[in-house]
């Protein structure tokens, strides 16, 4: 492209005088500018670099290999960056035209102070720098400009979510111990992207690898502290020799721990709505009973426990002059405590009360500016230009559940291995920890529906920017880890629906167990 170097000459090519700012120059350096920091823009606010991973059964096919999912990707990439371009070419020389000045004297005021070029005295416009040449280099700089980044982004989410299968073979295949290198896996929660392939890797052995699954079953002398102190629920069912662990106790461990986590989470999360909450309760008396009980109860556990002796307790005026007790010899630090005392309040220590009532001015002062504070601050959060500092439902379970397919992967892969287990567990390692799967699966799903059917509402989010569609929207990822949690749940309850009245359940949980398996149609 011709003459955008940062000066030109003038119109008449006179030699003999200074050159002036090339516009043509400053409206392509502009134009790069502004599209680098838009697409930069639309980076952050939806989120590009977010990884989106495959689901349980859905890891193993041919089309899972980079080269397919670049290649359905291409359309998409080609589309993206020729939207952006046209948009960009189009819209971009309205916006100069509209700040054509701003930006010539903005222009010349840096070349002549910061790059110290020496420019002709005269700030007049030299011509307008759009033709059919500029849009035609715009449109074409600014179409590969987008395809590469486009290109980046997209080869980077590929790579970075391809899953546990290299060139057809799991990460864990080339180790000495694939099994402890899997565990070592599970049990990195400072590595979230390792944590979560070792858990994709469990979930295409628990579905897809018959060998490796008997090698878990059969894997039981470990050292105990191999890889660390085990959870609390996993060594609570290990044997008297507590020396040793298994394999399947350590996956059943971690698998357990997300559901735990999670339902911790939501319960937590429900408690303090229903404490925040400002809805009238339906019946205040079981609630003023409740609290009488509770004071009644503490009364009675004061009055029964036994006391200590009673302490001597010395009925002096510690804030009198110390001149006055004959006993105390006067020292400088008793007579400088005595002056303060003396300006600050009256020989027999009554309190101010000028102090009190300046003290109550000052409080009930405060409290207007706090009431008014949060007034405007509801009043801006209801506005369109307060939606991005609402905490809304979205945002909250977002944060609840962070990793959609880490929580879908860890309930089902720990599922499909118990109902392995029945034909593939020949020492029977298993059988003994499904009680304890089946309840933690229980509570999940009812936490989980509670948090669906009524979730939290925070302070900022205002009740008059909220419908029953933002929520049903906004709770999708709470739904999708009820549906594997639910599909979880069947699994082992069809699978051992014979059993299911020896294995010492809860009733809430046999019931669910055996309605679920009458109604399902799952066929092992």
């Amino acid at each position: 492209m011709r003459d955008i170097a940062i000066t030109t000459k003038t119109l008449n090519n006179n030699s003999y005088e200074l050159p002036r700012l090339n516009e043509r120059y400053l409206y392509i350096t502009l134009f790069s500018t502004v599209i680098a920091l838009g697409y930069s823009i639309l980076h952050i606010v939806f989120d590009y670099d977010y990884l989106r991973f495959s689901s349980v059964g859905d890891i193993s096919g041919s089309k899972s290999s980079p080269f397919y999912k670049a290649k359905a990707k291409i359309l998409d990439v080609l589309l993206r960056s020729t939207v952006f371009a046209v948009t960009a070419t189009i819209g971009f020389p309205i916006v100069y035209w509209i700040f054509r000045g701003i930006i010539w004297r903005n222009g010349l005021l840096v070349a002549r102070y910061v790059l110290l070029y020496k420019l002709h005295r005269s700030g007049e416009y030299v011509s307008f720098p759009l033709s059919f040449e500029m849009l035609f280099i715009t449109l074409f700089s600014s179409f590969f400009l987008f395809l590469l980044w486009e290109a980046c982004n997209t080869g980077f989410n590929i790579y970075m979510s391809l899953g546990p299968l290299h060139r057809g073979v799991l990460i864990s295949f080339k180790s000495r111990d694939p099994n402890g290198t899997l565990i070592t896996g599970l049990k990195s929660s400072g590595r979230p992207l390792t944590r979560l392939l070792a858990f994709q890797e469990l979930a295409y052995i628990s579905l897809n690898d018959r060998v490796r699954r008997a090698s878990i079953y059969s894997d039981i002398d470990r050292p105990i502290d191999q890889f660390g102190p085990p959870p609390a629920n996993v060594s609570s069912r290990l044997p008297n020799n507590k020396n040793t662990t298994s394999a399947w106790a350590e996956i059943y461990g971690e698998c357990i721990l997300i559901a735990e986590d999670l339902t911790k989470k939501l319960t937590s999360a429900g408690t303090k709505n229903n404490t925040n909450s400002n809805k009238p309760s339906g019946d205040g008396s079981s609630t003023t009973a409740k609290n009488t009980l509770v004071k009644e109860t503490h009364q009675q556990a004061v009055t029964t426990a036994t006391s200590p002796p009673p302490i001597k307790v010395i009925r002096d005026n510690i804030f009198l002059d110390p001149s006055l007790n004959t006993n105390h010899k006067r020292t400088n630090s008793d007579a400088l405590r005595a002056r303060i005392v003396d300006n600050l309040q009256d020989k027999e220590a009554h309190r101010s009360k000028e102090v009190i009532s300046a003290i109550t001015e000052a409080r009930s002062t405060v409290q207007t500016y706090i009431s008014q504070y949060k007034s405007l601050i509801t009043k801006f959060l209801e506005a369109k230009p307060g939606a991005p500092f609402r905490y809304t439902v979205r945002r909250q379970t977002n944060a609840l559940i962070p990793n959609v397919a880490l929580c879908n992967d860890a309930l089902l892969a720990l599922s499909y291995l118990v109902c392995f287990s029945i034909d593939e567990d020949a020492l029977g390692t298993v059988q003994r920890y499904i009680p304890d799967i089946l309840s933690s699966y229980y509570r999940l799903i009812l936490a989980l529906e509670s948090y669906i059917s009524d979730p939290p509402v925070h302070w900022s989010n205002p009740a008059s920017t909220i419908t029953p569609e933002l929520i049903n929207s906004s709770t999708r990822r709470a739904r999708e880890v009820l549906e594997a949690a639910d599909s979880a749940f069947e699994l082992i309850a069809v699978r051992f629906r014979p059993y299911l009245s020896g294995m010492g359940l809860s009733d809430p949980v046999q019931r669910r167990a055996v309605r679920v398996a009458t109604e399902s149609d799952i066929a092992f």
